[in-house]
């Protein structure tokens, strides 16, 4: 095969081969890196943690970067020192309050002795007879299902969640700033920022009806132009027993009602 030499000189560029314009683009990138017929790698393994589990966490009626520690939690991707070591880091993995004992996620969170005082202090309901297992996604699948107890009232839902956020920032406050946080202040913050949480949704809510009863009181009923007339309709539907029910007006310049 020939090939003639172009009559004209162009610059070089790079040219990325898997999109019509030949510019790289994001959503290309992640094309290729699962559709790139030259692979011969493995593709990425599933991550971690159930996707049911995850799906009832971005759910909760709790502030988002609480949602994104426990969706980590799951994930097994809090930077524990066992995790850590995982990725390559020459460091000790045992925890730094226990240290006959390896720091995992679950420890931290919930069978590390300083852990398991604090839970002791929060007083819920559902503690006495409750062990924590071995397993961090059985034991956040448990704090996650007590949202749907109707024995519970709404502190007592949020408070466990809110707790396994303190624990974290507690064991950061030792690891980067060497402050031993006692149990009894851990629990405090906790309810203090779970009724702070509560109080702000009652007010957005009380606000957000204020608007709305507001809305419906400037709404005023506008006298057509003579000789015209208005119709005012409404309909509903039920749908348990598929029931439709309707209604009308209509009315003169002055407010009369004709039909």
């Amino acid at each position: 095969m020939n090939h003639h030499l172009s009559r004209t000189v162009h610059q070089d560029k790079l040219v990325w081969n898997y999109s019509p314009s030949g510019d790289y683009i994001v959503k290309f990138g992640y094309w290729f890196l699962f559709n790139d017929p030259t692979n011969i790698q493995v593709r990425p393994a599933v991550p971690y943690g159930s996707v049911e589990i995850k799906n009832k966490l971005w759910k909760l009626p709790i502030i988002p970067k609480i949602k994104y520690m426990l969706w980590r939690t799951i994930s097994k991707a809090l930077p524990t020192r066992s995790r850590l070591l995982t990725r390559g880091m020459d460091i000790d993995p045992h925890c730094p309050r226990c240290p006959t004992e390896e720091e995992t996620i679950n420890h931290v969170l919930f069978t590390c002795p300083y852990a398991a005082s604090i839970w002791s202090l929060s007083n819920f309901p559902w503690l006495p007879g409750h062990t924590f297992s071995q397993d961090t996604e059985e034991n956040i699948s448990f704090l996650i299902n007590s949202f749907s107890s109707n024995t519970l009232n709404t502190e007592q839902r949020l408070a466990p969640v809110w707790l396994i956020w303190r624990l974290w920032k507690a064991r950061n406050n030792l690891v980067f700033n060497k402050f031993n946080e006692s149990c009894s202040r851990v629990v405090t913050q906790t309810e203090a920022e779970v009724n702070e949480w509560l109080q702000n949704v009652n007010r957005r809510e009380e606000a957000s009806d204020l608007t709305r009863s507001s809305h419906r009181a400037n709404v005023r009923w506008k006298k057509p132009v003579f000789p015209l007339v208005k119709c005012n309709f409404n309909a509903g539907f039920t749908g348990s027993n598929t029931q439709r029910t309707g209604g009308w007006i209509i009315r003169d310049h002055v407010g009369l009602a004709k039909a």
